[in-house]
């Protein structure tokens, strides 16, 4: 393996990163991680145990009897982002990490800092010699960024501690102590193929965009690709008709999508005007959207027209798309700029007998999130398609005023001067463990990690030595909670 990283500080947690980028780990397939995870614990003479859906369990016994437990958490599993002209296989090929400036990144695709970080501290962790403990479990867990999976099969009695610091965070000077509940949902709709005589074909491809993390930037001014596809459809549909051959767009539902396309026709006399009618749009739009979008692109050709949707499924897919909602719909009173509620369409697919489309909601009141997965559920039905209400993984909200969450504070603050408490509009696995024991206290912190879920991701060379840091601070130290 090149050693990219190696003469970064702290060394031990930057070499643990690097191999752990070297291993595949999409979400849903991490059995490579894995099984790299139990060959390091063998190597190191690190207990190591698994449960049937995959989650690890790793223990140190204590070099101090008088410390209490401390869980150390994170995922093994990244969301799996590349630029189109990447070539890239995510289940056999490393990530290809690099330093730029202040930063490591990744060559075009997202970086798996999340939470290949947390991963990396935790293991580092139990290696460190010179560090004085109590008993240190480290948990990490499978199939987390899509939808808290292996989080929801762990038993209560798989690990032992009452202190649990999740490691998945990505803002340096935050500890989280509130997260949103959220979960998917899936339409599938059913269509079959005419052929229309006197139609001209047209494909519109969106490209470019920021995308990001569907609950931390979702509140950022950044397109979502499928929305600008249906824009431009909306816009044609005013002055003619117009029939849908196929449309893409995303490739997770927890991520704003960078790029969708659209093949449709449209009556052939009409076929020049619609066209310079798309492209005064198209230069209209790049140009509004300059500032938030600056790498927008939109392509616009003429193509051979195949066989399409039938104008009742063409016409209920563009409405259904038009109104799923897309964005921030509301925020917290208490915290000024945290998004309350939100929807993310993330992923639209024209498969061999259907057009599924999957979104992600989120909210950190139960209340609005049933409401809004009652509407999308609604909707979906009105428009003629089956709907999959996927599982819903819990918010979490803890009190500044709980002993540990006060200890995690002061002992930050050693070594940051600026720490708050705050919460965060995305789902942390803090939400589920936290149902498994009404004891167990937990925390969530983490270094600076920007772009998560997109080929832009990167995390702050600095920070990530500020947090080990902290983390050594906060495992020598808890023996003040004992």
């Amino acid at each position: 393996m090149t050693e990219i990283l190696q003469d970064l500080e702290p060394r031990n947690v930057w070499t643990i990163f690097e191999e752990i980028t070297s291993v595949p780990r999409p979400s849903k397939k991490e059995q490579k991680i894995r099984k790299w995870v139990t060959d390091w614990a063998q190597k190191n003479t690190i207990s190591c145990k698994e449960d049937n859906m995959g989650n690890i369990l790793l223990r140190k016994e204590a070099t101090d009897n008088a410390y209490p437990t401390l869980v150390l958490q994170a995922h093994m599993d990244m969301v799996c982002q590349k630029n189109p002209p990447i070539q890239i296989d995510f289940e056999t090929d490393p990530i290809p990490v690099k330093i730029v400036n202040h930063y490591v990144t990744a060559e075009g695709t997202s970086l798996g800092a999340d939470n290949g970080i947390g991963m990396a501290y935790a293991l580092a962790a139990l290696i460190d010699p010179h560090l004085q403990h109590g008993p240190l479990e480290v948990l990490l867990t499978v199939d987390e960024e899509t939808g808290l999976n292996g989080a929801f099969n762990i038993a209560a009695d798989f690990f032992t501690g009452k202190y649990l610091l999740n490691l998945d965070w990505e803002k340096i000077g935050e500890v989280i102590i509130s997260s949103a509940g959220g979960g998917d949902t899936t339409y599938s709709i059913p269509y079959e193929r005419t052929d229309t005589k006197g139609y001209a074909g047209i494909r519109m491809i969106v490209e470019g965009l920021q995308g990001g993390h569907s609950g931390l930037d979702i509140h950022l001014p950044r397109l979502n690709a499928i929305k600008v596809v249906i824009e431009a459809i909306v816009l044609i549909k005013k002055d003619t008709d117009l029939l849908i051959t196929g449309i893409h767009g995303g490739t997770a539902s927890n991520s704003i999508p960078r790029e969708a396309e659209c093949s449709f026709i449209v009556p052939e006399k009409n076929k020049e005007s619609l066209i310079t009618l798309l492209n005064k749009w198209k230069n209209k739009k790049i140009i509004s959207e300059q500032d938030s979008e600056p790498d927008l692109n939109i392509i616009i050709s003429e193509i051979a027209p195949t066989a399409c949707l039938s104008s009742k499924t063409s016409d209920a897919l563009h409405a259904l798309l038009s109104q799923i909602p897309h964005g921030p719909l509301s925020y917290n009173e208490d915290v000024e700029g945290l998004v309350q509620t939100s929807n993310n369409l993330g992923m639209v697919n024209t498969l061999d007998d259907i057009i599924e489309v999957t979104m992600h909601s989120r909210s950190s009141v139960q209340k609005e999130l049933e409401d809004l997965r009652n509407h999308l559920h609604t909707l979906g039905i009105t428009h003629g398609a089956h709907v999959v209400m996927g599982k819903t993984y819990p918010g979490w909200k803890s009190s500044p005023q709980t002993p540990f969450l006060s200890f995690i504070k002061n002992m930050y603050e050693t070594v940051y001067s600026s720490v708050t408490f705050t919460g965060v509009h995305a789902g942390l696995e803090c939400g589920v463990l936290s149902g498994l024991n009404p004891h167990l206290q937990l925390a969530s912190i983490g270094p600076q990690i920007e772009n998560a879920h997109t080929p832009r991701e990167r995390v702050n060379i600095e920070s990530v030595e500020i947090m080990w840091k902290v983390i050594k601070e906060i495992i020598q130290n808890i023996k003040i909670l004992q």
